[in-house]
């Protein structure tokens, strides 16, 4: 805790803080009661409840006991201390107005998995959670958050230790930015009466149609394949100069059918497959290299293989191709005898004045050779193009000739060969679509925006990435879809240490913290050394099909009386020009083409849907309108 004074007090149960002027119900914390005002709630002023137990001793004391504690940062010159697991501090508040506030707290934290987690007994103000870690206890921070009261009132505010310790408290600056919309009396259908309206304007940027169809598959498989699945190993960085038939050891016929058939079933609706990753290893027989699947040994195109199965199955393909190659001679800035050139300054193109071997020109190549074949592709078609950013040990001073690579990828999966969109790029820098979540968890935050900050005359993308998670910015200027990706396995590749499934239970957090936060899960399925799925990994794939399907196979809202007639309703705050383009009874149909939308001037709306009758359920799935713009910032 760095040199901070700890003050130990013995009673275990209630620890009365220092400062005489602790919050109680007769001094409670009171809020602030008009917007923008900002109030400041010192932690050390908190009730403290020292429950939990370190199981450390230090002078026949526990260790890391929950106290105020000195220290020169504090801007009281006190701050709470070693809140542990079930140590709780209790804040008696007075609340005026239901809404929004922004809470900013000030803390250290020698952890970077310390988070703060609340509860109100009254619950008036919502239960939540906030990161807020950080690697070195010295250094001060603060966190931005928003809180949410539900309803006036007076309570207790409790912070929690959650698994693992919250940081060092010093102050929370609060200060209320929206108050709580009251609603009148809800309306119905019948409210419609007009049929004049137009489309409303689109809010922000929008999704195109590759775009808008990944957001709805929900689903896609990542499939890594190469010599790591026959070497125990996730990134091939020392193969060296051995000979592909050495590292690559597929001796039997690779079954892309087995693969695609059980990505169908399961309710999966792309594949990317990696054609080659970062060892540089082609799984097609490339005309540009020896080094692949041809020159090991295999007879088939493993590529050409899957590709004819997607096609069958109508399973859309993404094309994993890696910009860092370990094992090309051109990667890098090298004279005719091999030698580096001293600083190399490649120009706009990525080229070097006496480079032997133009990298560029051979990836490239490598794009031409499969996005140009009509046999690679679900009917010849990628949607998506991940070139993975990634480059570690051995990784050569290379520079990219990105806007040369993704006109090759338009020119033959775009817009200007005759599709509806451009194909989706994942890690092509200002020209990202598609972006990382974040971690590789298949977790999104509950607030992800599909939305992202790109500067194309600087080169740059922001993704608001933080702690683990890439959420997006609500005034965003490019649609890019937030893409979560995980392993159903522990590993990427396959090998015999790391080949067992993960739980449907873990796969269903996934699911429905990915899909369910505006994220589409990407789920890596690995082939193993034979060139097959293992039956295990297989069987949790269709039980992980079957519980997404049987979850969602019938939607309540639609249930039917005797006579077949629906029997659930909607209403709503308000209609947008009372016209039945926009009534509440659209969310009822089940269609994606209509939806329901209040006055364009309300920036809050209220729906409620009778069922009809009493229903049991544990599943709410809503859905945005994404057509026109994301534009919900917050619900509940």
């Amino acid at each position: 805790y760095n040199d901070v004074a700890r003050v130990t007090i013995q009673d275990t149960e209630s620890i009365p803080p220092q400062p005489s002027d602790i919050y109680s119900t007769e001094n409670p914390f009171e809020f602030p009661a008009t917007v923008n005002e900002t109030v400041t709630l010192e932690a050390e002023r908190s009730i403290l409840h020292n429950l939990g137990n370190t199981g450390q001793q230090e002078n026949g004391e526990e260790k890391w006991k929950l106290c105020i504690s000195d220290g020169d940062w504090a801007s009281g010159g006190q701050f709470v201390n070693c809140l542990n697991e079930n140590d709780k501090i209790e804040i008696p508040y007075s609340v005026q107005n239901a809404g929004t506030y922004k809470v900013v707290a000030t803390y250290r934290s020698g952890s970077g998995s310390n988070k703060l987690v609340w509860t109100d007994s009254a619950e008036n103000i919502v239960a939540g959670e906030q990161s807020a870690g950080n690697g070195d206890a010295s250094v001060t921070k603060t966190v931005e958050f928003t809180i949410t009261v539900a309803q006036a009132g007076s309570g207790v505010w409790t912070f929690t230790g959650p698994s693992g310790n919250s940081p060092q408290l010093d102050k929370f600056e609060i200060t209320l930015i929206k108050e709580k919309q009251e609603f009148g009396e809800l309306v119905g259908d019948e409210a419609a009466v007009n049929n004049t309206a137009g489309e409303p304007e689109a809010w922000g940027a929008t999704p195109d149609a590759n775009q808008y169809k990944y957001h709805k598959d929900e689903l896609a498989m990542f499939v890594h394949f190469g010599p790591n699945t026959f070497n125990e190993i996730e990134w091939g960085e020392h193969y060296g100069d051995r000979h592909p038939s050495d590292i690559f050891r597929l001796n039997e016929e690779f079954d892309a059918k087995t693969l695609v058939e059980a990505a169908y079933e399961a309710g999966f609706k792309k594949i990317i497959i990696t054609a080659k990753h970062h060892d540089g290893f082609c799984i097609w027989p490339s005309k540009w290299t020896t080094y692949d699947a041809e020159e090991a040994g295999y007879t088939g195109d493993i590529l050409a293989e899957i590709s004819e199965w997607c096609t069958e199955y109508n399973i859309d393909m993404g094309l994993y191709l890696s910009p860092w190659d370990i094992h090309d001679a051109s990667y890098g800035y090298y004279d005719a005898e091999g030698n580096p050139i001293s600083n190399a300054r490649p120009d706009e193109h990525g080229t070097v004045e006496g480079d032997a071997l133009d990298y560029n020109d051979y990836y490239n190549n490598q794009l031409e050779e499969i996005l140009g074949n009509d046999k690679y592709g679900n009917n010849g078609h990628f949607v998506e193009v991940w070139m993975d950013g990634a480059k570690g040990s051995g990784a050569n001073s290379q520079e990219y000739d990105f806007q040369r690579w993704f006109t090759t990828i338009q020119q033959n999966e775009g817009k200007a060969a005759g599709y509806e969109a451009d194909c989706m790029l994942f890690g092509a820098g200002a020209y990202t679509t598609v972006h990382w979540i974040g971690n590789e968890s298949g977790l999104a935050d509950s607030n992800t925006w599909a939305k992202i900050k790109t500067d194309k005359e600087a080169g740059t993308v922001n993704t608001n990435l933080y702690d683990h998670y890439a959420r997006g910015f609500e005034d965003g200027n490019t649609w890019s879809v937030p893409e979560a990706d995980a392993r159903i396995t522990s590993g990427w590749f396959w090998g015999e240490n790391k080949k067992s499934p993960k739980s449907v239970d873990e796969l269903a957090n996934m699911y429905f913290n990915s899909v369910g936060h505006n994220a589409p899960l990407l789920l890596n399925v690995p082939p193993n050394n034979k060139g097959k799925i293992d039956q295990a990994i297989l069987d949790r794939l269709a039980e992980f099909g079957r519980n997404i399907q049987k979850t969602f196979d019938e939607n309540m809202v639609q249930a039917k009386d005797e006579e077949g007639n629906f029997i659930a309703t909607a209403y709503a705050s308000s209609i947008s020009g009372n016209d039945v383009k926009f009534r509440p009874g659209n969310v009822l149909d089940g269609s994606d083409d209509t939806y329901w939308a209040p006055e364009a001037d309300q920036t809050e709306g209220q729906l409620m849907i009778d069922l009809g009758r009493d229903r049991t359920f544990d599943v709410i799935s809503m859905e945005e309108s994404i057509k026109l713009g994301q534009r919900i910032n917050s619900y509940k």
